[in-house]
Protein backbone atom coordinates (compact mmCIF):
# COMPACT_ATOMS: atom_id res chain seq x y z
CA UNK A 1 0.00 0.00 0.00
CA UNK A 2 1.58 3.58 -0.84
CA UNK A 3 2.24 5.47 2.17
CA UNK A 4 0.76 8.96 2.22
CA UNK A 5 2.33 11.97 1.91
CA UNK A 6 3.71 13.71 4.72
CA UNK A 7 2.10 17.31 5.37
CA UNK A 8 5.53 19.39 4.56
CA UNK A 9 5.72 17.32 0.94
CA UNK A 10 3.83 20.09 -0.75
CA UNK A 11 4.94 23.16 0.44
CA UNK A 12 8.98 21.37 -0.46
CA UNK A 13 7.33 20.24 -3.60
CA UNK A 14 6.21 23.98 -4.42
CA UNK A 15 9.66 25.52 -3.34
CA UNK A 16 11.03 22.51 -5.80
CA UNK A 17 9.08 23.79 -8.62
CA UNK A 18 9.81 27.29 -8.17
CA UNK A 19 13.78 26.50 -7.85
CA UNK A 20 13.25 24.53 -10.89
CA UNK A 21 11.47 27.42 -13.14
CA UNK A 22 13.61 30.41 -12.14
CA UNK A 23 16.99 28.26 -12.78
CA UNK A 24 15.51 25.57 -15.73
CA UNK A 25 13.07 28.20 -17.78
CA UNK A 26 13.74 31.56 -16.26
CA UNK A 27 10.54 34.38 -15.75
CA UNK A 28 9.86 34.96 -19.41
CA UNK A 29 6.80 32.87 -21.22
CA UNK A 30 7.73 31.05 -24.08
CA UNK A 31 6.96 31.81 -27.45
CA UNK A 32 4.13 30.21 -29.68
CA UNK A 33 4.34 28.00 -31.49
CA UNK A 34 7.61 26.25 -29.77
CA UNK A 35 9.44 24.02 -31.36
CA UNK A 36 11.35 21.25 -29.16
CA UNK A 37 15.06 21.64 -29.68
CA UNK A 38 18.10 20.39 -27.90
CA UNK A 39 18.22 23.02 -25.09
CA UNK A 40 14.52 22.75 -24.19
CA UNK A 41 14.84 18.65 -23.71
CA UNK A 42 16.24 17.21 -20.28
CA UNK A 43 16.39 13.16 -19.76
CA UNK A 44 17.24 10.91 -16.90
CA UNK A 45 17.29 7.39 -16.26
CA UNK A 46 13.38 6.03 -15.38
CA UNK A 47 12.78 3.78 -12.38
CA UNK A 48 13.14 0.80 -14.58
CA UNK A 49 16.80 2.18 -16.35
CA UNK A 50 17.84 2.48 -12.62
CA UNK A 51 17.04 -1.18 -12.22
CA UNK A 52 18.57 -2.03 -15.33
CA UNK A 53 21.86 -0.31 -14.60
CA UNK A 54 21.96 -1.98 -11.33
CA UNK A 55 21.68 -5.87 -13.20
CA UNK A 56 24.27 -4.68 -15.62
CA UNK A 57 26.30 -3.63 -13.00
CA UNK A 58 25.84 -7.19 -10.90
CA UNK A 59 26.48 -9.18 -13.96
CA UNK A 60 29.43 -7.28 -15.03
CA UNK A 61 31.24 -8.41 -11.68
CA UNK A 62 30.11 -12.16 -12.05
CA UNK A 63 31.63 -12.01 -15.61
CA UNK A 64 35.17 -10.60 -14.04
CA UNK A 65 34.68 -12.86 -11.28
CA UNK A 66 34.40 -15.72 -12.97
CA UNK A 67 36.45 -14.39 -16.07
CA UNK A 68 33.70 -15.23 -18.14
CA UNK A 69 33.69 -13.73 -21.67
CA UNK A 70 30.34 -14.73 -22.73
CA UNK A 71 29.17 -12.06 -19.46
CA UNK A 72 31.34 -9.77 -20.46
CA UNK A 73 29.44 -10.22 -24.36
CA UNK A 74 26.42 -9.45 -22.76
CA UNK A 75 26.76 -7.17 -20.99
CA UNK A 76 28.19 -4.76 -23.85
CA UNK A 77 25.21 -5.86 -26.07
CA UNK A 78 22.95 -4.45 -23.75
CA UNK A 79 24.67 -1.19 -22.49
CA UNK A 80 24.72 -0.25 -25.77
CA UNK A 81 21.02 -1.35 -26.38
CA UNK A 82 20.44 0.64 -23.62
CA UNK A 83 22.52 3.54 -24.96
CA UNK A 84 20.60 3.72 -28.09
CA UNK A 85 17.30 3.65 -26.21
CA UNK A 86 18.69 6.62 -24.78
CA UNK A 87 18.59 8.70 -28.17
CA UNK A 88 15.77 7.16 -29.35
CA UNK A 89 14.17 8.43 -26.21
CA UNK A 90 15.78 12.26 -26.86
CA UNK A 91 14.41 12.34 -30.43
CA UNK A 92 10.97 11.23 -30.10
CA UNK A 93 10.57 14.83 -28.68
CA UNK A 94 13.50 16.95 -30.58
CA UNK A 95 11.55 18.31 -33.37
CA UNK A 96 8.37 18.14 -31.82
CA UNK A 97 6.13 21.74 -32.49
CA UNK A 98 3.40 22.74 -29.65
CA UNK A 99 0.82 25.13 -30.50
CA UNK A 100 -1.77 26.19 -27.63
CA UNK A 101 -5.57 26.10 -28.99
CA UNK A 102 -8.45 27.68 -27.61
CA UNK A 103 -9.01 27.15 -23.52
CA UNK A 104 -12.42 26.83 -22.55
CA UNK A 105 -14.11 29.27 -19.91
CA UNK A 106 -16.27 27.27 -17.03
CA UNK A 107 -17.74 27.45 -13.55
CA UNK A 108 -16.05 27.45 -10.45
CA UNK A 109 -15.67 23.96 -9.43
CA UNK A 110 -15.49 22.22 -12.45
CA UNK A 111 -12.72 21.00 -14.86
CA UNK A 112 -11.81 22.96 -17.84
CA UNK A 113 -10.17 21.52 -21.16
CA UNK A 114 -6.62 22.81 -21.86
CA UNK A 115 -6.54 22.10 -25.77
CA UNK A 116 -3.14 21.87 -27.09
CA UNK A 117 -1.78 20.83 -30.86
CA UNK A 118 1.53 19.04 -31.42
CA UNK A 119 2.64 18.65 -34.92
CA UNK A 120 5.70 17.56 -36.65
CA UNK A 121 7.09 18.01 -40.22
CA UNK A 122 9.36 14.07 -39.87
CA UNK A 123 8.60 11.51 -41.72
CA UNK A 124 8.29 9.00 -38.88
CA UNK A 125 5.55 8.48 -36.06
CA UNK A 126 6.30 9.74 -32.87
CA UNK A 127 4.63 7.27 -30.58
CA UNK A 128 4.06 7.48 -26.64
CA UNK A 129 4.02 11.21 -26.01
CA UNK A 130 2.49 12.02 -22.49
CA UNK A 131 1.36 15.65 -21.44
CA UNK A 132 0.57 17.00 -17.99
CA UNK A 133 1.20 19.58 -15.88
CA UNK A 134 4.15 19.99 -13.31
CA UNK A 135 8.08 20.36 -13.89
CA UNK A 136 9.50 16.84 -13.25
CA UNK A 137 8.05 13.29 -14.63
CA UNK A 138 8.91 12.30 -10.67
CA UNK A 139 5.75 14.15 -10.04
CA UNK A 140 2.80 12.28 -8.38
CA UNK A 141 0.53 13.59 -10.70
CA UNK A 142 1.73 11.52 -14.25
CA UNK A 143 0.52 12.66 -17.87
CA UNK A 144 -3.03 13.17 -18.01
CA UNK A 145 -3.38 12.28 -21.64
CA UNK A 146 -1.00 10.67 -24.22
CA UNK A 147 -0.87 10.92 -27.87
CA UNK A 148 0.73 8.93 -30.95
CA UNK A 149 1.59 11.57 -33.89
CA UNK A 150 1.37 9.87 -37.33
CA UNK A 151 4.37 11.55 -39.60
CA UNK A 152 4.17 14.69 -40.79
CA UNK A 153 0.60 15.28 -38.89
CA UNK A 154 -1.29 17.20 -36.53
CA UNK A 155 -3.01 16.32 -33.68
CA UNK A 156 -4.81 17.83 -30.33
CA UNK A 157 -4.93 16.72 -26.69
CA UNK A 158 -7.20 18.11 -23.89
CA UNK A 159 -5.71 18.38 -20.53
CA UNK A 160 -8.20 18.31 -17.71
CA UNK A 161 -7.59 21.49 -15.20
CA UNK A 162 -9.41 22.26 -11.97
CA UNK A 163 -10.58 25.28 -11.44
CA UNK A 164 -11.76 25.54 -7.93
CA UNK A 165 -12.98 29.05 -7.36
CA UNK A 166 -13.89 32.27 -9.46
CA UNK A 167 -11.85 34.91 -11.46
CA UNK A 168 -8.99 34.79 -13.97
CA UNK A 169 -7.45 31.52 -14.13
CA UNK A 170 -3.66 31.54 -15.66
CA UNK A 171 -2.55 27.80 -17.14
CA UNK A 172 0.44 26.27 -15.09
CA UNK A 173 3.57 24.75 -17.24
CA UNK A 174 2.91 22.49 -19.79
CA UNK A 175 4.85 19.55 -19.22
CA UNK A 176 5.34 16.92 -22.36
CA UNK A 177 7.52 13.81 -21.77
CA UNK A 178 8.59 10.71 -23.39
CA UNK A 179 9.40 6.79 -22.51
CA UNK A 180 9.65 5.42 -25.86
CA UNK A 181 10.94 2.59 -26.87
CA UNK A 182 12.49 1.02 -23.66
CA UNK A 183 11.13 2.55 -21.18
CA UNK A 184 14.87 2.82 -19.55
CA UNK A 185 15.00 7.22 -20.07
CA UNK A 186 12.38 9.45 -19.31
CA UNK A 187 12.67 12.87 -21.62
CA UNK A 188 10.44 15.84 -21.37
CA UNK A 189 10.43 19.22 -21.79
CA UNK A 190 8.22 22.41 -20.10
CA UNK A 191 6.33 24.86 -21.72
CA UNK A 192 4.72 27.62 -20.25
CA UNK A 193 2.12 29.38 -23.12
CA UNK A 194 0.77 32.69 -22.90
CA UNK A 195 -2.91 31.91 -22.04
CA UNK A 196 -5.24 31.80 -19.46
CA UNK A 197 -9.25 30.16 -18.58
CA UNK A 198 -11.91 32.81 -17.40
CA UNK A 199 -13.64 30.97 -14.06
CA UNK A 200 -17.31 32.24 -14.12
CA UNK A 201 -19.14 32.18 -10.35
CA UNK A 202 -21.16 29.34 -9.78
CA UNK A 203 -24.57 29.87 -10.08
CA UNK A 204 -26.95 29.27 -6.98
CA UNK A 205 -28.89 26.33 -7.04
CA UNK A 206 -31.74 26.95 -5.65
CA UNK A 207 -31.58 30.39 -6.30
CA UNK A 208 -34.12 33.32 -5.92
CA UNK A 209 -36.59 34.13 -9.26
CA UNK A 210 -35.91 37.26 -11.35
CA UNK A 211 -36.73 40.38 -10.17
CA UNK A 212 -40.40 40.97 -11.46
CA UNK A 213 -39.69 44.41 -13.11
CA UNK A 214 -37.15 45.97 -15.76
CA UNK A 215 -36.28 48.77 -13.66
CA UNK A 216 -33.17 50.80 -14.83
CA UNK A 217 -31.97 54.53 -14.30
CA UNK A 218 -33.52 56.47 -17.23
CA UNK A 219 -35.15 53.01 -18.57
CA UNK A 220 -38.75 52.86 -18.88
CA UNK A 221 -40.68 49.75 -16.93
CA UNK A 222 -41.81 47.08 -19.72
CA UNK A 223 -43.09 43.80 -19.57
CA UNK A 224 -41.39 40.91 -20.57
CA UNK A 225 -41.57 37.05 -21.15
CA UNK A 226 -42.17 35.25 -18.16
CA UNK A 227 -43.51 31.71 -16.09
CA UNK A 228 -46.46 32.81 -15.39
CA UNK A 229 -50.03 32.59 -15.45
CA UNK A 230 -50.54 33.76 -19.43
CA UNK A 231 -50.71 31.83 -22.90
CA UNK A 232 -48.62 28.64 -22.99
CA UNK A 233 -45.88 28.80 -25.18
CA UNK A 234 -44.08 25.46 -25.01
CA UNK A 235 -41.62 23.39 -22.77
CA UNK A 236 -37.91 24.08 -21.61
CA UNK A 237 -35.41 23.01 -19.75
CA UNK A 238 -35.43 24.57 -16.45
CA UNK A 239 -32.58 26.62 -15.01
CA UNK A 240 -31.68 27.08 -11.12
CA UNK A 241 -33.60 30.34 -10.47
CA UNK A 242 -36.87 28.48 -12.25
CA UNK A 243 -39.24 27.82 -9.23
CA UNK A 244 -40.50 24.14 -8.77
CA UNK A 245 -43.78 24.66 -9.40
CA UNK A 246 -43.71 25.45 -13.27
CA UNK A 247 -42.68 22.13 -13.82
CA UNK A 248 -44.58 19.91 -16.20
CA UNK A 249 -44.80 17.33 -13.44
CA UNK A 250 -47.60 15.36 -15.71
CA UNK A 251 -45.22 14.71 -18.34
CA UNK A 252 -42.38 13.56 -15.93
CA UNK A 253 -44.67 11.16 -14.93
CA UNK A 254 -45.79 9.69 -17.77
CA UNK A 255 -41.68 9.43 -18.64
CA UNK A 256 -40.62 7.68 -15.52
CA UNK A 257 -37.54 9.02 -15.34
CA UNK A 258 -37.42 8.97 -11.47
CA UNK A 259 -33.27 9.64 -11.67
CA UNK A 260 -33.81 12.72 -13.60
CA UNK A 261 -31.91 15.78 -12.14
CA UNK A 262 -33.68 19.16 -11.65
CA UNK A 263 -31.71 20.58 -13.80
CA UNK A 264 -33.04 18.52 -16.85
CA UNK A 265 -37.04 18.77 -15.69
CA UNK A 266 -39.04 20.49 -18.13
CA UNK A 267 -40.38 23.76 -17.52
CA UNK A 268 -43.66 24.97 -18.62
CA UNK A 269 -43.19 28.23 -20.36
CA UNK A 270 -45.89 31.21 -20.67
CA UNK A 271 -46.11 34.01 -22.70
CA UNK A 272 -47.24 37.72 -21.78
CA UNK A 273 -48.13 40.18 -24.28
CA UNK A 274 -45.35 42.21 -25.15
CA UNK A 275 -41.79 40.93 -24.19
CA UNK A 276 -39.61 43.87 -22.44
CA UNK A 277 -35.88 44.54 -21.43
CA UNK A 278 -35.36 43.16 -18.10
CA UNK A 279 -32.39 44.26 -15.66
CA UNK A 280 -30.71 42.10 -13.51
CA UNK A 281 -29.05 44.24 -10.67
CA UNK A 282 -26.58 44.15 -7.91
CA UNK A 283 -29.57 45.59 -5.19
CA UNK A 284 -32.04 43.55 -6.30
CA UNK A 285 -30.02 40.11 -5.28
CA UNK A 286 -31.49 39.08 -1.35
CA UNK A 287 -28.91 40.06 1.19
CA UNK A 288 -27.20 37.03 2.06
CA UNK A 289 -27.33 34.96 5.61
CA UNK A 290 -25.88 36.82 8.29
CA UNK A 291 -22.54 36.13 9.59
CA UNK A 292 -20.82 35.46 6.36
CA UNK A 293 -17.62 36.94 5.64
CA UNK A 294 -17.49 39.95 3.31
CA UNK A 295 -15.68 37.87 0.34
CA UNK A 296 -18.26 34.71 1.27
CA UNK A 297 -21.39 37.32 1.08
CA UNK A 298 -19.83 38.56 -2.21
CA UNK A 299 -19.62 35.07 -4.11
CA UNK A 300 -23.22 34.79 -2.84
CA UNK A 301 -24.58 37.55 -4.57
CA UNK A 302 -22.72 36.69 -7.63
CA UNK A 303 -23.79 33.36 -7.81
CA UNK A 304 -27.11 34.77 -7.92
CA UNK A 305 -26.55 36.88 -10.62
CA UNK A 306 -25.05 34.09 -12.54
CA UNK A 307 -28.07 31.95 -12.09
CA UNK A 308 -30.29 35.02 -13.34
CA UNK A 309 -27.82 35.34 -16.28
CA UNK A 310 -28.57 32.01 -17.42
CA UNK A 311 -32.46 32.08 -16.77
CA UNK A 312 -32.72 35.37 -18.31
CA UNK A 313 -30.93 33.89 -21.22
CA UNK A 314 -32.82 30.81 -21.25
CA UNK A 315 -35.68 32.67 -21.81
CA UNK A 316 -34.27 34.56 -24.64
CA UNK A 317 -35.37 37.70 -23.50
CA UNK A 318 -33.40 41.33 -23.83
CA UNK A 319 -31.69 41.42 -20.40
CA UNK A 320 -29.03 43.91 -19.22
CA UNK A 321 -26.31 43.04 -15.82
CA UNK A 322 -25.53 46.36 -13.55
CA UNK A 323 -23.29 45.80 -11.18
CA UNK A 324 -21.25 48.56 -8.74
CA UNK A 325 -19.11 50.65 -11.35
CA UNK A 326 -20.23 48.79 -14.43
CA UNK A 327 -22.94 47.72 -16.59
CA UNK A 328 -24.09 45.94 -19.52
CA UNK A 329 -27.09 47.43 -21.88
CA UNK A 330 -29.34 45.23 -22.47
CA UNK A 331 -29.36 42.51 -25.50
CA UNK A 332 -29.28 38.67 -26.04
CA UNK A 333 -27.90 35.97 -27.83
CA UNK A 334 -24.48 33.82 -26.38
CA UNK A 335 -21.91 36.49 -27.03
CA UNK A 336 -24.33 38.67 -24.59
CA UNK A 337 -24.31 35.73 -21.92
CA UNK A 338 -20.20 35.62 -22.31
CA UNK A 339 -20.18 39.25 -21.80
CA UNK A 340 -22.00 39.19 -18.72
CA UNK A 341 -20.53 36.16 -17.41
CA UNK A 342 -17.02 37.69 -17.71
CA UNK A 343 -17.72 40.65 -15.70
CA UNK A 344 -19.28 38.45 -12.86
CA UNK A 345 -15.92 36.49 -13.19
CA UNK A 346 -13.71 39.36 -12.99
CA UNK A 347 -15.64 41.75 -10.70
CA UNK A 348 -13.09 42.58 -7.51
CA UNK A 349 -10.02 42.20 -9.71
CA UNK A 350 -7.90 44.56 -11.22
CA UNK A 351 -6.10 44.35 -14.42
CA UNK A 352 -2.96 42.00 -13.79
CA UNK A 353 -5.64 39.39 -12.66
CA UNK A 354 -4.63 40.39 -8.76
CA UNK A 355 -8.14 40.51 -5.89
CA UNK A 356 -8.62 44.41 -5.64
CA UNK A 357 -10.54 45.82 -2.97
CA UNK A 358 -13.77 44.02 -3.42
CA UNK A 359 -17.15 46.34 -2.72
CA UNK A 360 -19.46 45.66 0.75
CA UNK A 361 -22.19 43.87 -0.11
CA UNK A 362 -24.95 45.81 0.64
CA UNK A 363 -23.02 48.73 -1.99
CA UNK A 364 -25.19 49.94 -4.76
CA UNK A 365 -24.20 50.97 -8.17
Amino acid sequence: MTRPLPARSGFLRRWRDRALERWLYGRAPDTVPLTLGQRRIYILPSGAGLGFAATLATMLLAAVNYDLGLGYAVVFLLAGVGTLGMGLTYRNLAGLTLTAGPTENGMAGTTLGVVLRASQRRSEPRPGLGFGFGFAPTDGDGPTAWLDLAAGSEAEVVLPLAAPKRGPLPIPPIRVESRYPLGLFTAWSIWRPTVSALVYPAPADPAPPLPPQAAGSGARSTRRTQAGNEDFAGLRPRTPADPLRHVAWKLVARQGDGERRRSELPLKQFESDAAGELWLRWEDVPPPATGLAPEQALEKRLAVLCAWVLAADALDAPYGLRLPGTALPPSRGEAHREACLARLALFGFADDGVPATMPAPEMAP
